[in-house]
């Protein structure tokens, strides 16, 4: 049938990790011949996975901080002001708000301080500046708090 011979394209495509045996080979000769190399490839190759979860979860961190994740309780305690969030603390209120005052913020400033969350609670070190105080940021907060300490 046409499922099964899609499900076995799919496999055939499989077949292409097979080059990923060659990198083992191409390391051991780099660290053979090229002793300084090899410890910069050997850096860089833990650097880099390290920077791409910092960034992944600083992004989906700042995703779980959006309004729609709030609770209704959460989001009433928001709108009251008996309950502030990261974003309000550190940005101020969003312009949907009752109580939005124009702040001059950019993307960028926000992805800084969501990777700056990354790191801190990746790490362990968790200064507390940045803190997950709706549900949906404490239970990402928890996986992220999981996955650091691997």
């Amino acid at each position: 049938s046409e499922a099964s011979l899609l499900r076995l394209l799919r496999m055939l495509r499989l077949l292409k990790l097979i080059k990923l045996a060659r990198i083992g080979k191409l390391m051991n000769r780099v660290d053979l011949d090229y002793p300084v190399w090899a410890r910069i490839f050997g850096l860089v190759k833990n650097l880099v996975p390290m920077l791409y979860l910092g960034h992944v979860f600083g992004c989906f961190f700042f995703y779980f901080s959006q309004d729609e994740f709030h609770t209704v309780i959460e989001q009433k305690e928001i709108e009251d002001q008996a309950r502030t969030t990261w974003i309000i603390e550190n940005f101020g209120y969003p312009p949907s708000s009752s109580h939005y005052v124009p702040w001059k913020t950019t993307n960028s400033q926000k992805y800084i301080a969501s990777i700056y969350w990354a790191f801190t609670t990746m790490t362990t070190v968790g200064y507390g500046d940045i803190s997950a105080t709706t549900v949906a940021e404490r239970i990402f907060a928890c996986i992220g708090m999981v996955v650091g300490g691997f």
